[in-house]
């Protein structure tokens, strides 16, 4: 199945929703969250997804949405971690 295109605006709209849901109250924000939501809450990858639209098959199970993996993997070089978990407000899904 192919996946779905996300446009910006609601990846954008994702991002904000898990971080009210993670962080209710701004002032405890761990500081180091702040510079990640910064850099990647403007970062346009949704053309990713138009890109990549033809190289998916018909049929399977819904794949992750391409832009999302590819942003989940700048997360992870730019911080020079291994994984990011289901619980982490970056996360989609």
């Amino acid at each position: 199945m192919k996946p779905a295109i996300i446009p910006h605006a609601d990846h954008k709209r994702i991002l904000r929703s898990r971080l009210d849901e993670y962080f209710p109250d701004k002032s405890i924000i761990p500081k180091e969250i702040a510079p990640i939501y910064r850099k990647f809450r403007d970062l346009d990858l949704s053309a990713v997804d138009r890109i990549m639209q033809p190289h998916y098959s018909n049929v399977g199970p819904v794949p992750w949405s391409p832009s999302i993996l590819l942003r989940a993997l700048l997360v992870m070089i730019v911080y020079k971690t291994t994984t990011i978990s289901k619980k982490s407000p970056f996360a989609h899904g």
